[in-house]
């Protein structure tokens, strides 16, 4: 009976396996059920790593220390070092360009076969290869499923470790932001002492009005900084009726310097707009689209804000008369830690993102016809539509 069971030589794991590496076992097993190798092994790009090994021990051929010593000169062949193979035979054309393997005839000690050699594509200095042993050459169809196994593979390892160096930066992350919750509280609480004795001392109504902004967004800040900085979970939302318009227009008075500076026009639509939202929040996404729109506006330009109900939907649209988004930029603009402005973190838009889809929302962006940018974001409207008005004069 065929039997796929791992080599005596192979020194049995002590550590639960990684998911890359369950993965890795169950290729090895498909690959050597499909070809009836003697054996196949796979040594992954991690600095001292064993290798995976899966094998026939009832085959006539296989034996512990054959297989050590083939093992040994995969590995030399993939640093680049001499090796003992001293037939070579020309590889079968493959589909997958870079999983051409090396094919050798073993010759010593004995005839023992032959040996696929597969060194595998790594950003890694270490070697990164997988090996088959078998009594015969495969066929065109075998070597195109061991082919198609590995690149597999491949592709899984990449993505891996893709996600584990963003769980890095996002540890790093959560790190720094545990950080800043201890060490904004008392300055953001003297902000919003300052800025209420600042209104006091003021005469002139506008001055006391920007004063007053200060110490609601210092009070916001304040209140929501804990429920922002936790990251053990999702967050609950605070739904509530929302007026649109006012939104928008406390945003422009929190803007109202920088509008100035640049000489842009926050355009806002006059007529109120109710929608059942998290207003601390959406005034955050706001705030995020709004800036960028901002930092890409021509000086004396506008930015449009405007909200419209279309049907069981409130759609928000946020445009610029900026030079538009790059096309290859685009498909990754809401991509954590993806930014093409110099100091950027990459995290604004991708947070603003988290926001809506935590209202069961939808953002997009596109480049208009005519020059800028403009995002819409799609947020659910209920429909009893009367009793939101009501609640939304109440909260006024």
């Amino acid at each position: 009976m065929f039997s796929a069971q791992p080599s005596v030589s192979e020194p049995l794991p002590s550590p639960p396996l990684s998911a890359l590496e369950a993965v890795a076992h169950q290729t090895l097993d498909s690959m050597l059920l499909a070809t009836r190798a003697i054996a196949i092994w796979w040594v992954s790009d991690r600095p001292n790593a064993a290798p995976l090994c899966h094998s026939n021990p009832q085959h006539p051929h296989y034996s512990p220390q054959h297989l050590h010593h083939l093992q040994q000169d995969c590995h030399q062949v993939s640093r680049g070092e001499p090796s003992h193979f001293t037939t070579m035979l020309r590889p079968l054309a493959s589909r997958h360009h870079h999983l051409t393997p090396t094919v050798c005839h073993i010759t010593e000690p004995a005839d023992l076969g032959i040996l696929y050699h597969y060194p595998l594509p790594s950003e890694s200095a270490t070697p990164h290869y997988a090996a088959l042993w078998c009594e015969k050459r495969l066929s065109s169809n075998q070597t195109h499923y061991i082919e198609q196994l590995l690149s597999l593979l491949c592709h899984y390892a990449q993505a891996t470790q893709t996600l584990a160096q963003q769980q890095q930066r996002l540890d790093i992350l959560q790190q720094t932001l545990q950080r800043g919750k201890h060490q904004l509280r008392s300055p953001l609480a003297l902000i919003r002492l300052y800025a209420e004795n600042l209104k006091l001392g003021l005469a002139d109504e506008t001055l006391q009005a920007q004063a007053d902004v200060i110490r609601i967004t210092a009070t916001e800040l304040s209140d929501n900084l804990k429920k922002l900085l936790d990251l053990h979970g999702p967050q609950s939302l605070h739904l509530m009726a929302t007026n649109l318009q006012q939104v928008f227009a406390d945003l422009e008075t929190m803007l109202l310097p920088r509008l100035t500076e640049r000489r842009v026009e926050l355009a806002i639509a006059p007529q109120p707009l109710w929608i059942w939202v998290d207003p601390w929040k959406l005034k955050q996404v706001l705030e995020i689209v709004v800036t960028n729109a901002l930092e890409f506006s021509p000086v004396g330009g506008t930015v449009s804000c405007r909200g419209d109900v279309a049907g069981d939907w409130v759609q928000i649209a946020i445009a610029d008369q900026g030079p538009g988004i790059a096309p290859t930029v685009l498909p990754h603009i809401f991509e954590p830690f993806y930014s093409q402005r110099s100091g950027g973190t990459g995290l604004g838009l991708a947070i603003a993102a988290d926001i809506i889809r935590e209202h069961h929302g939808t953002i997009r962006v596109e480049n208009r016809p005519h020059g800028g940018a403009a995002f819409q974001i799609t947020l659910p409207h209920p429909p009893a539509q009367g009793t939101l008005g009501v609640l939304g004069e109440f909260c006024l």
